[in-house]
């Protein structure tokens, strides 16, 4: 594997334990470099990371402090 490739895998953790649960991606690592993109977006998807699951997650928060309020009046 590429150094460069190793050294960005190390510098994100959630990337490094994703690939631990997912130690079969090492081979498609070794054989297709490029394909890091693609994991990465699984790992987020899997994780619930994406930019979609965040703004999901505020709305909710948002919402919830709504009824909270609408409670106490």
């Amino acid at each position: 594997m590429d150094t460069g490739l190793r050294l960005y895998i190390y510098s994100n953790k959630d990337l490094v334990s994703y690939l631990k649960m997912h130690s079969y991606l090492y081979k498609q690592l070794i054989r297709n470099p490029e394909s890091i993109k693609k994991i990465e977006d699984n790992m987020k998807k899997e994780n619930h990371t994406t930019v979609e699951d965040k703004l999901n997650k505020v709305s909710s928060s948002i919402k919830l402090a709504e009824t909270i309020l609408d409670t106490l009046k």
